[in-house]
């Protein structure tokens, strides 16, 4: 009790150095600061290695922390996959203890504990040398959708979208297609709105969930477009380029801007 105690007022002291306002630190000893690719959270949530129908498997060090609100989503998550008769699921990288850019690594998100990589596979699939991807993961091979986006597969996408927390899911292009014609004409299909293609993600998807209603420091992405975005939308991503266009202008990359706050809390030790 005592150490739980300590470590409330120490972050209590540190939200004060860091100039936040006590109405804001009273609504959550979690906070998160600045956006999904560039921030950082003070106080986070472990997933364990293992635990009833999952494993993880995570690329580094370190990466299995995540605000309460995603590790909450990911066992109710794991829980409708148990319920919808799949095998244990395998859940990927999450963030670090304090977020923060992954060193080493590709990710540009991953920073502020709301985004999770879930492998197209299941537990049983996964090789002694968890950090290789085996390749009954690979839904796509040669631009084309391969045997592997079979029914288990599509329940696993479908039930990952199936919380109102989820702000979008990454995928594919083609598992975006395949999953439209299978749900296009679907009653209550809003929900294929959220499966955002792109580059990549053939082996797993990346699900984002929307900032917590008690971070005000978070920032927000962009809402996605109205609709399922089966239609024009995801067709541009197959057309081939205009041979009559002109050389589109190269356009200045503004990098964002590490908050202040997070200089503080990723500068922490132990």
């Amino acid at each position: 009790m005592f150490c739980r105690l300590k470590a409330v007022f120490a972050g209590s002291a540190l939200l004060a150095v860091l100039g936040v306002s006590a109405a804001a630190a009273s609504q959550s000893e979690y906070q998160i600061y600045g956006s999904y690719n560039m921030g950082c959270m003070s106080g986070s949530v472990q997933l364990p290695a293992k635990g009833a129908h999952y494993v993880t498997q995570q690329w580094g060090q370190g990466r299995s922390f995540a605000h309460p609100m995603m590790i909450d989503y990911l066992h109710k998550f794991i829980q409708r996959a148990a319920d919808a008769g799949l095998p244990a699921v395998v859940i990927g990288d999450l963030s670090q203890r304090r977020g923060g850019p992954y060193a080493g690594s590709n990710h540009a998100s991953h920073m502020i504990g709301l985004d999770v990589d879930i492998p197209f596979g299941f537990a049983a699939d996964l090789p002694q040398k968890k950090r290789t991807t085996p390749a009954q993961f690979y839904l796509v091979k040669n631009g084309r959708l391969t045997a592997n986006f079979d029914e288990q597969r599509v329940k696993l996408i479908y039930l990952a979208a199936q919380d109102e927390r989820v702000e979008r899911i990454f995928v594919s292009p083609r598992i975006k297609e395949g999953m439209c014609r299978i749900f296009g004409n679907a009653p209550d299909n809003d929900w294929l709105g959220k499966l955002r293609p792109w580059f990549g993600h053939r082996a797993h998807m990346h699900v984002r969930l929307r900032c917590p209603a008690d971070s005000p420091y978070c920032k927000t992405q962009a809402a996605v477009p109205e609709g399922t975005g089966c239609g024009e939308e995801l067709q541009s991503w197959f057309l081939p380029p205009d041979p009559k266009a002109a050389p589109a202008a190269p356009r200045k990359k503004v990098k964002p801007v590490m908050p202040e706050q997070c200089r503080l809390i990723l500068g922490q030790t132990g």
